[in-house]
């Protein structure tokens, strides 16, 4: 069986388009299955955030797969009171996307539903047989989670760790899984059209000041105020920090002016196609994530080390299974998690000794993409489909 026998219905309860990495995966995972030859239809709903902005143009996609939107009860316009009503979202979403998908597909063959939401796959596992789940976050015991892991035909994970503990705790055979991190669009990321002095002169910045960047949400876990403490060690640098919500800007700029670091700079969020010209005109890049959490420890695939890497950029990194399975003491400076001091002076070595590293680093990059990540994923479909 080809890939073009195949018809992916991905399926998800999440706002899309967003700022956050998980509407990139997405998106660029559906891009991929359909470049490799399968038929691809992503589902997602209609809230009154995000309307009916063009996924395509936002995430600068190949019109390759069909993007449906259905409705949901969605209260977002409550404001503050948002958050509460996010399950009646989920759940009336999920339900008629099950329904949709049993009216459409109902008397198709060798279609497959993926999700790396258990809700939507929670409903569709009464009515489809071939369910099988991206997982991004460990899964709950909730009573979703607990019948998508036993229904579904098979699980592809972005992080190693996962495996083991899908064995152990939800009793999953390893031939059940696909492994294969995240990814970027490299060549893009390459920004070989542009120098480091062109990139700064485009974003107006200084030219010879050293600059260290964080590109990136701003969550507790993913170790910014780490970044924070490390820039009062170096005064002479400029710490940009570009990404985050609104609300986790504020924040965040509370913590840096109560640690009186003036050489802490919030650029907010900025496009996508925007990151390999930041990344072009940086010094270091920093991955800062903590060593508290699990899902920073073991279950993420940051697709901001992956961006990293096609760059070129030296990269500072926390010292966790989840990141030294994808670099090492040859692609980059490894600092010990949630120690400001440890950062600070491996950042310190990047600016002396960078270059080799970065060079290793992005010469490794070229196996990170999203196709290659699909294809093992497809791979593993055929396989399971028979």
């Amino acid at each position: 069986m080809d890939n073009s026998s195949l018809k992916i219905v991905y399926v998800t309860h999440a706002r899309i388009p967003t700022q956050k990495a998980h509407g990139l995966a997405t998106v660029k995972l559906c891009e991929a299955f359909a470049k490799a030859g399968a038929e691809v239809e992503l589902v997602v709903p209609r809230v009154w955030f995000s309307g009916d902005e063009d996924i395509h143009s936002f995430y600068n996609t190949q019109r390759n797969f069909a993007v449906t939107r259905l409705p949901a009860i969605d209260l977002g316009f409550l404001g503050m009171f948002e958050r509460a009503t996010f399950p009646l979202r989920f759940i009336s979403f999920s339900k008629i996307a099950a329904w949709y998908c049993l009216w459409k597909y109902n008397k198709a063959n060798r279609v497959v539903y993926m999700s790396h939401d258990t809700i939507p796959l929670y409903f569709l596992s009464f009515i489809a047989k071939n369910i099988f789940y991206d997982i991004h976050d460990f899964p709950s015991h909730s009573l979703f989670a607990r019948r998508v892991m036993k229904t579904a035909r098979g699980f592809s994970v972005q992080a190693r760790s996962k495996i083991p503990f899908l064995m152990e705790h939800f009793g999953v055979s390893q031939e059940k899984i696909a492994y294969w991190p995240n990814g970027t669009e490299v060549s893009q990321f390459m920004a070989e059209g542009i120098t480091k002095e062109e990139a700064r002169k485009k974003l107006s910045i200084p030219l010879q000041k050293k600059i260290v960047l964080y590109t990136g949400q701003l969550f507790g876990w993913k170790g910014v105020d780490t970044f924070i403490r490390a820039s009062s060690m170096i005064p002479d640098a400029d710490f940009y920090i570009v990404g985050g919500t609104k609300k986790d800007i504020m924040r965040t700029k509370r913590e840096a002016r109560e640690s009186q670091n003036a050489n802490i700079h919030f650029f907010g969020y900025r496009p996508h196609d925007q990151m390999p010209v930041w990344l072009r005109a940086a010094d270091v890049a920093v991955l800062p994530n903590t060593g508290r959490e699990d899902i920073s420890r073991y279950w993420t695939s940051p697709m901001k080390l992956f961006e990293y890497m096609a760059s070129g950029t030296p990269i500072v990194a926390s010292r966790l299974p989840s990141i030294e399975e994808v670099v090492d003491e040859g692609s980059a400076f490894f600092a010990e998690a949630d120690s400001p001091q440890s950062f600070a002076d491996a950042i310190q070595k990047a600016f002396r000794h960078g270059k080799e590293k970065g060079e290793r680093a992005q010469q490794e990059s070229a196996r990170y993409t999203w196709d290659a990540r699909a294809e093992k994923i497809l791979t593993h479909i055929r396989t399971v489909l028979g």
